[in-house]
């Protein structure tokens, strides 16, 4: 097989998406590249609306444009945390799929941007740093104080804290909520 490089995978996976007809946005690293500062990574994160009924369908359709997989791994890993994963050469993404009201809302403020010249679809500023805190890694970290930098003037801080808020209860960790307001007045 021919190596594939990150673009070209950026680009088959929004093709796929796009053929699909599914309702998507790009999120992790590559989403902090574009919309805070640019930083390496070697996978994509994508946040994909998909009935159960039709990953079937979706994988079919992803392995005919060359991505491979572990059927039954994918059954296992969606039954247990919501994700799989699709392997392109030596690169994978990893879907997640969509659920909670905080998702419902990203999708609602997704924006449109040009990448590797194909427009896609990325999450606002404010739902890549709750997606960011969500995480919480140290490196997630860092890509929320880029996202900040770059955005402080324009963040809707009354959202951010309003789905900090929810969020923290969700997942009954209000870490999130407390770490959100000292990355904010930093």
């Amino acid at each position: 097989m021919k190596k594939s490089t990150l673009d070209k995978v950026y680009l088959k996976t929004i093709d796929l998406l796009n053929k699909e007809k599914l309702a998507y946005l790009i999120i992790g690293g590559l989403a902090t590249g574009v919309i805070g500062e640019a930083r390496l990574t070697q996978d994509i994160d994508v946040l994909i609306l998909i009935p159960k009924d039709k990953v079937k369908g979706f994988l079919n359709s992803a392995k005919k444009m060359g991505f491979s997989y572990s059927f039954n791994k994918i059954g296992e890993d969606i039954n247990l945390r919501g994700v799989f994963r699709l392997m392109l050469s030596d690169f994978h993404v990893d879907f997640i799929i969509a659920g909670t009201p905080f998702e419902q809302s990203a999708f609602s403020r997704k924006k449109k941007i040009r990448l590797f010249n194909k427009v896609a679809f990325f999450p606002s500023p404010e739902d890549l740093i709750l997606f960011k805190l969500i995480a919480s890694r140290p490196k997630d970290i860092l890509d929320i104080k880029a996202v900040i930098l770059r955005h402080r003037e324009k963040l809707d801080t009354v959202y951010l804290k309003k789905w900090a808020r929810v969020i923290s209860e969700d997942l009954q960790n209000f870490k999130i909520f407390a770490r959100l307001e000292e990355l904010l007045k930093e």
